[in-house]
């Protein structure tokens, strides 16, 4: 299936069985496994004008002018709140990724490209997950920056939406995922349109040393003529001309 079709829904919407994998989404010219706030100044402004120059569907860009700000921000929240779940601090910042997949993250990028990771190759500090993704987490914990992406619900409370705020590893998803509400929200979003954020769960995975399936032929051509590697160590690095896109 062409991964910009919207004409099925791919992702295990039901969470029932939850599945097994993982899928990173990512700009094809610029490879896989990069987190946008690693780059330096110039490396974003890259990314900012090539999304402000081309027809992506959701630029986060043209959506929140300060969208660095808050997404370090949400970033720094997250790495908190893995910190105090598995009492050590992560080693790195986090690759983004969703449980399963879901057939409109594509729509985030100009040329998109994905890779499956299973998650029974990662222990479980090495991947967490998140339902709403980790935006929420600004105004959650009343930050200081900006808010993007789905905000706070006005009539939010812990007893009605607990899964706000919260880390989960794949063992805490089997036992709350239905208690929580998360199987019914995607449910509910998947079947309304115009629905994005709320339509999966969001993944972390925090080691860069994982197997991982490369996409399948046929592939269209790489523009940079590089082919994608199948070990995260053996990733090559963007070259100064090319596009560290990430999903959110």
């Amino acid at each position: 299936m062409n991964e910009n079709s919207t004409s099925s829904v791919r992702f295990p919407s039901a969470l029932d069985p939850i599945p097994k994998y993982l899928t990173h989404y990512f700009e094809r010219t610029a490879g896989p496994f990069l987190n946008i706030c690693d780059l330096d100044d110039d490396e974003v402004e890259k990314i900012r004008e090539f999304e402000l120059a081309n027809e992506i569907k959701w630029s986060r860009f043209k959506m929140w002018p300060e969208f660095m700000k808050s997404r370090k921000a949400a970033d720094d929240l997250l790495m908190q709140l893995y910190e105090k779940k598995f009492q050590k601090p992560p080693s790195q910042r986090p690759i983004f990724a969703v449980l399963g997949d879901f057939h409109k993250i594509p729509g985030l990028y100009t040329n998109p490209q994905s890779v499956r990771i299973e998650i029974s190759d990662l222990r479980e500090d090495e991947v967490t997950f998140m339902y709403p993704d980790h935006a929420h987490l600004i105004q959650f914990f009343n930050h200081d920056a900006p808010a993007f992406g789905v905000p706070l619900p006005r009539n939010y409370s812990e007893e009605k939406m607990p899964c706000y705020g919260k880390l989960f590893t794949y063992r805490d998803l089997h036992e709350i995922h239905v208690e929580y509400g998360i199987k019914q929200g995607i449910e509910r979003c998947l079947r309304t349109p115009g629905s994005f954020v709320f339509s999966y769960v969001e993944a972390h995975i925090w080691t860069r040393d994982f197997k991982f399936t490369p996409p399948q032929p046929p592939q269209p051509r790489i523009p940079t003529g590089q082919e994608i590697p199948s070990r995260s160590s053996d990733v090559v690095q963007p070259s100064e001309d090319s596009l560290g896109v990430q999903i959110q």
